[in-house]
């Protein structure tokens, strides 16, 4: 089922695909490719129409431009006389010998063959052309196709792939497993070595909290020594202020009888001498006591 066409000609029609030939005059016909017009396109100064693709190429390349009968080309679009003619054939679909059976009119055949299902595709693996609507099925037994393996990254041709997939996925689970067998064993052995740290942190920590509840304990009986030396000392200056005052007035007071004494002087020598002595006496054991009361 090989189909002669790949796509629509773009030069003219053969006549033998014109249907009604009682409508068909040599007025239709392209004076470059003699066949049926086809876009047709007409010169501006003898005013023949020929197809757009055969006039193209006719003047390709030519420093001259003039048209088959040797006038001065100058596009312009064909007579509308020329395009109701053309309207009026009626026209066999060129894919008629792979199977297409349409008749079309002049005006709706471009897009009938562009779309049509006899319409030649090659197909990717043979290179060979098919008719569209048989191509799919063509394509799912053709031998030349290859299939890409996304597992082994491969090009694999379709009659080994089945096949190929098989081997090629059992293959792939191998390696995964042991990818996973692998990884399994890291994660294991990583999780281990973090075991273990965790286990030395919390060592090193509970050591940590043995030595501050040691230095806390040490430092709490610094403290309580430090607060009871601390109130000792107080209570000593309070009872040596208060002694230094009872001291102070005993002394105002003996200052003042020894002032009495002394504007009795002259009567009372004996009596001074003997008061101050007691008095010097008293003093010195004043001293005395404060002294051994302060170093108790």
């Amino acid at each position: 089922m090989l189909s002669s066409h790949l796509t629509a000609p773009a030069d003219g029609i053969d006549s033998d695909r014109i249907v009604n030939t009682a409508f068909l005059d040599d007025y239709h016909k392209c004076q470059i490719c003699h066949s049926v017009l086809w876009k047709p396109v007409a010169c501006k100064t003898c005013e023949k129409p020929y197809c757009k693709t055969c006039i193209d190429k006719w003047l390709n390349g030519k420093i001259e431009k003039t048209c088959p009968n040797r006038c001065k080309y100058e596009e312009r679009n064909c007579s509308p006389l020329t395009s109701t003619l053309l309207a009026k054939l009626e026209i066999s679909c060129i894919y008629k010998t792979d199977g297409c059976k349409q008749i079309l009119l002049y005006d709706s055949l471009e897009r009938h063959e562009n779309q049509c299902d006899y319409q030649g595709k090659e197909c990717f693996g043979c290179k060979q052309l098919y008719p569209k609507n048989f191509l799919r099925q063509h394509e799912q037994q053709c031998d030349m196709i290859k299939f890409f393996c996304y597992l082994c990254e491969e090009d694999i041709f379709q009659r080994e792939f089945s096949q190929h997939l098989s081997a090629c996925l059992r293959c792939r689970l191998e390696t995964m497993r042991t990818e996973m067998v692998d990884m399994i064993n890291k994660h294991d052995n990583n999780i281990k070595q973090r075991l273990k740290a965790a286990e030395n942190s919390q060592i090193e920590l509970n050591q940590h909290m043995k030595n501050l509840e040691k230095t806390i304990s040490s430092t709490q009986k610094n403290t309580f020594y430090t607060q009871s030396a601390f109130w000792v000392l107080l209570i000593l200056v309070i009872v040596l202020f208060f002694l230094g005052i009872v001291l102070f007035l005993s002394v105002h007071d003996m200052k003042d009888e020894v002032k009495k004494l002394s504007n009795n002087y002259g009567d009372m020598k004996d009596k001074v001498i003997k008061l101050s002595n007691n008095y010097d006496d008293m003093n010195a054991k004043c001293d005395q006591r404060n002294k051994l009361f302060f170093w108790q």
